[in-house]
């Protein structure tokens, strides 16, 4: 059910529409979280496994996307701890 939300401050007073999703779907297996390092590894072929690189990014888009006032459903989405 699509539904307006009000104005947030960077659209300059405009309302924006919230859509609801029903997430990937039969592709939720094929956006996995990866990360790689673009400089070692340009072609994206070797993913890292560092817990602690996630755990740093992760707390870096949670602080991001506070300062821009993100929709609690949003954390939830991206599975980060919500405001």
């Amino acid at each position: 059910h699509r539904q307006w939300h009000p104005p947030l401050p960077f659209t300059k007073g405009c309302p924006v529409m919230q859509i609801p999703s029903a997430g990937l779907g039969r592709f939720f297996d094929a956006f996995q979280t990866q990360l790689f390092d673009l400089t070692k590894d340009p072609g994206q072929t070797q993913p890292l496994a560092d817990a602690a690189v996630e755990q740093r990014l992760a707390g870096q888009l949670t602080e991001a996307l506070r300062a821009h006032l993100a929709p609690p459903e949003q954390f939830t989405r991206l599975g980060l701890e919500a405001p």
